[in-house]
């Protein structure tokens, strides 16, 4: 079990696992948000074949009904990306070696800063700007 903590507005967070082979993949990541606020969770399997892969590898998640991944076959990657509650969440992660060498993945979590918030900021600095301009040419 992996435990990232406590993730704010803002932060990332993750890493990654490599397996030897053959081995099952059978992980639990754990972490906690500080606000429930919009969260991209991205679960990839880095496969490299046919020394780096992973066969069967699912992401499931303890948190509510919405918390549907999506797959995307080609990479070998679990995305999602909502509004999970703030909580501990616990992704589960299995699959089995099927490289030569090892299978590999890794996780990353990001907790977006919110849109209006980044637009307050700025659009504050723009008006700081155009004030402090226009005090410029007042002063010619």
């Amino acid at each position: 079990m992996v435990d990232l903590g406590t993730i704010a507005q803002g932060e990332f967070a993750g890493g990654s696992v490599i397996v030897s082979s053959p081995n099952e993949i059978n992980d639990q990541w754990t972490f906690t948000l500080d606000a429930r606020t919009m969260t991209t969770i991205s679960i990839d399997s880095n496969d490299s074949d046919p020394y780096f892969g992973i066969e069967g590898f699912t992401v499931t998640a303890d948190f509510i009904a919405d918390s549907s991944f999506e797959f995307d076959p080609v990479n070998n990657a679990w995305t999602y990306q909502g509004r999970p509650p703030p909580v501990s969440i616990t992704l589960s992660i299995t699959g089995q070696v099927s490289g030569e060498v090892a299978g590999q993945y890794q996780v990353l979590v990001g907790v977006l800063v919110p849109i209006p918030g980044a637009f307050l900021l700025f659009g504050s600095a723009i008006l700081g700007l155009a004030a402090l301009r226009r005090r410029q040419l007042v002063a010619l």
